[in-house]
């Protein structure tokens, strides 16, 4: 009778179980290139569970919504992604930008060097590293031996803005009436107000400590204490 018992209750707690435990798959790419990236980490910050894409670039954790992932991989700049659904995805890591000092070649070399064009790469003149085992493409470091230092700092700040919007854009797919609305009772134009009032800017969203209910919970607190012309934010138009 107690076997009996055990069993029972191990049927009874498997949907619990079950409910609690998610997946989350992907795929990881060089951004623009959209090289795979092999060996990246991907890290659950909620569970600290780890795990690394494979050869293809196919990565799956244990994750649930409301977690966040880090990537990191060698030679790229780590990218953190909130989960809002479980639906397999697409991350592109940016290559961490290495600028050389002044190369002296004085071997027939160099012309070879300056010449080469790879076809896979739209005939752009460049070295690009290989894994000497697979064959694969390893990315992340591009030398171009005539390339002027203010083009690299023109395209490190173009990449910058570029990261900055791809977290703004992550951030705005977070503030929408359907997630807040989970942790906010408001509806309708209260909502669109409250999400316009206060969607953190992406210094705050990616802050290490940022917890997306107590952050909810904070601002609607303070939104109840907004007296009622406060609650709606002047669209430009209206300002005179």
């Amino acid at each position: 009778m107690p076997k009996y018992c055990y069993a029972l209750l191990l049927l009874w707690f498997i949907p619990f179980f079950a409910c609690g435990q998610s997946t989350v798959k992907g795929r990881i790419f060089e951004y623009k290139t959209r090289i795979t990236l092999r060996d990246v980490q991907v890290q659950n910050l909620t569970s600290q569970q780890n795990a690394f894409s494979d050869e293809k670039g196919h990565f799956s954790i244990a994750a649930k919504v409301g977690d966040r992932l880090v990537f990191k991989g060698f030679a790229y700049d780590p990218d953190t992604v909130l989960i809002t659904d479980l639906h397999e995805r697409e991350v592109f890591l940016v290559p961490h930008m290495h600028v050389l000092g002044e190369v002296n070649v004085t071997t027939d070399t160099t012309k070879s060097l300056n010449t080469f064009q790879d076809p896979e790469f739209h005939g752009q003149s460049m070295i690009y590293q290989r894994d000497p085992k697979t064959g694969y493409y390893k990315g992340g470091v591009i030398f171009r031996l005539w390339w002027w230092k203010k083009d690299d700092h023109k395209r490190a700040r173009l990449e910058k803005q570029l990261k900055e919007q791809r977290e703004q854009d992550e951030v705005n797919k977070v503030f929408v009436p359907a997630i807040v609305g989970k942790y906010v009772p408001l509806k309708g134009k209260d909502m669109a107000d409250f999400i316009a009032l206060y969607t953190p800017d992406i210094k705050v969203y990616y802050h290490a400590d940022f917890n997306l209910a107590a952050y909810l919970n904070d601002c609607y607190a303070k939104y109840l204490k907004l007296p009622e012309d406060k609650r709606h934010p002047q669209k430009l138009e209206d300002k005179p």
